[in-house]
């Protein structure tokens, strides 16, 4: 059995070795295909190669002399850093630059939306020059023409000046005589309203004296009108019968402490706050005799509240049905004062004005018929032992005549508050 498997054997090793032998065959002839392609297409991308190294080198030169031209460009239109050969020009910087020039020289650039360039400025910078020279040219020839019509004019008017001198010459020779005329009538003309000046101002000065005298006149009349006046009243008050001073009114209620009360006068009398009253008591005679002073604090309608001036007495205080009296206070009627003499610091006539304002009551500058009340002070001091007494004075003897009354300041001045 074995001899018989050992043929079988070898003839499989016979078929292995001839398969690997084609195999062998197949891979020698595809290297062989291989090899030959690559070297077909090697050939081909050298020279796709070669053809790509001459169009860089095409490029480069046409890049160079692009660069060149660029370069040389710059440096004839600068703006380009002069201290590297290579710089070239800054195209930000020309485009300001031309937009700048064309806005200084109110150039037009082109159409609208165009951008503006260098070129179109430089075009319009000719456009402008030339018009330039053709108006040059044209005022030229105006101004040449201008001058000839100047110059025949100045010959025209040498001609005239030389008429017109001989015109005025003998124009001044005329003038001059009219001169000494017009001088010589100005003289008489000057003579004659001097002596109407002199007329005039002594016709000033009768018209002043004779106004002088009217009011001398108007003034002397006056003062014996009102003299007269004042006689008359002085006589008409003295024919009637003088009545008492009678109270103003009455305390109606004391208060508990008897430092204040209430009296039956008020401002529908014309009261003010501050104006002070005598209290008066009639006695078991029937005469009024003083109990205190009261000054007003508060005014109503028809009756006011009083404080009494000074410490009530209390063995002998204001009572309801007391009368109250101030002899220059009068109901529903303001009173005139007029201040004669020297007033002390104290109660100096500044003071004694505003209170009689403030009371209700009104102060005479001038003593006048419409004055109520003469209240005398002192003389004058400073006169030495020439002062002049106020009862020598103008004013007292007006009052007197009038029949006002007369009163010192002291009395006057217990119903004043200071």
């Amino acid at each position: 059995m074995s001899k018989t498997r050992l043929p079988e054997h070898r003839s499989q090793a016979g078929a292995v070795n001839a398969l690997w032998v084609i195999v062998l065959m197949i891979l020698l002839g595809a290297a062989i295909a291989l090899f030959f392609t690559s070297q077909s297409q090697i050939s081909e991308l050298q020279a796709d190669v070669a053809e790509a190294n001459a169009a860089r080198r095409d490029a480069d030169a046409r890049f160079e002399e692009k660069n060149t031209a660029h370069r040389d460009l710059s440096a004839a239109v600068g703006f380009r850093d002069e201290s590297d050969f290579a710089s070239t020009s800054d195209a930000t910087a020309i485009r300001n630059e031309v937009d700048e020039t064309i806005k200084l020289l109110g150039l037009v650039a082109g159409a609208e939306g165009d951008e503006p360039s260098l070129q179109k400025l430089i075009d319009n910078l000719q456009a402008a020059v030339s018009s330039a020279r053709n108006a040059e040219a044209a005022a030229k020839s105006q101004a040449e023409s201008e001058l000839a019509a100047r110059i025949a004019a100045n010959q025209r008017s040498t001609d005239l000046e030389d008429t017109y001198k001989s015109q005025i010459d003998a124009k001044d020779s005329e003038i001059a005589d009219l001169s000494e005329q017009i001088a010589s009538d100005a003289d008489d003309m000057q003579r004659r309203l001097d002596d109407i000046i002199a007329q005039q101002e002594s016709d000033d000065q009768a018209r002043r004296d004779a106004e002088q005298a009217l009011e001398d006149l108007q003034e002397s009349t006056a003062k014996a009108t009102a003299q007269n006046a004042a006689q008359l009243k002085a006589i008409a008050m003295r024919r009637q019968q003088p009545e008492p001073d009678r109270p103003d009114g009455e305390i109606l209620a004391v208060a508990d402490t008897g430092g204040q009360a209430w009296i039956n006068v008020g401002g529908m009398h014309g009261l003010r706050v501050g104006t002070r009253f005598e209290v008066l008591r009639a006695n078991e005679s029937g005469a009024l005799s003083q109990r205190g002073i009261v000054e007003v604090r508060e005014v109503d309608t028809d009756m006011a509240r009083v404080g009494l001036v000074g410490t009530p007495d209390p063995f002998d205080p204001i009572i309801a049905g007391d009368l109250v009296s101030n002899p220059h206070f009068s109901k529903n009627e303001s009173l005139r004062f007029h201040l004669l003499g020297q007033f002390p610091l104290t109660l100096s006539k500044e003071f004694v004005t505003q209170r009689l304002e403030d009371l209700g009551s009104a102060v005479d500058e001038k003593i006048s018929s419409a004055t109520d009340v003469l209240v005398l002070g002192d003389k004058d001091l400073s006169e030495g032992e020439f002062a002049t007494e106020l009862t020598d004075t103008d004013e007292y003897h007006l009052a007197d005549k009038l029949g006002m009354r007369i009163i010192r300041l002291d009395e006057l001045a217990s119903f004043l508050r200071y």
